[in-house]
């Protein structure tokens, strides 16, 4: 009978990933190849987007204008329409498929209007909530 083992030492060894080549040898490879050039970027590495002063220009900036929010028509027609339903804020944002701090924006005037929201919210309650009535005068 025979034994159907092999009991051979086995030594795996790991790939060096470190070059072992020489600085002037890097060097004449970089010329050879084209060059390789390294371009720092602008705040790598950091969770920072901008610097301070960037954020000072731009509220600073004299042609800055507000961007647009509801107006007093739209958020008194999305509650209107909301309560002739009998919905809650917390049942029409699920009924949208929104977060209730959302609809609870529109209704406070202080949402930037969306399109997509919008036309949501006018399937669900039944009402027309885009259109030349409900632009808010800048």
């Amino acid at each position: 009978m025979s034994n159907h083992q092999d009991w051979n030492e086995v030594v795996f060894k790991k790939r060096s990933t470190t070059s072992k080549a020489k600085p002037q040898q890097l060097e004449k490879q970089k010329l050879t190849s084209g060059g390789v050039t390294a371009v720092k970027k602008y705040a790598a590495g950091s969770n920072q987007q901008r610097s301070a002063g960037d954020v000072r220009k731009i509220a600073d900036a004299e042609d800055a204008q507000p961007l647009p929010t509801v107006g007093l028509d739209l958020r008194k027609a999305i509650a209107q329409a909301r309560q002739e339903k009998g919905w809650t804020q917390k049942q029409l944002a699920t009924a949208i498929n929104e977060k209730q701090t959302v609809v609870q924006a529109y209704e406070a005037g202080k949402a930037i209007p969306s399109n997509q929201v919008l036309a949501k919210m006018e399937r669900k309650l039944g009402v027309s909530l885009r259109g030349k009535e409900f632009k808010k005068k800048g």
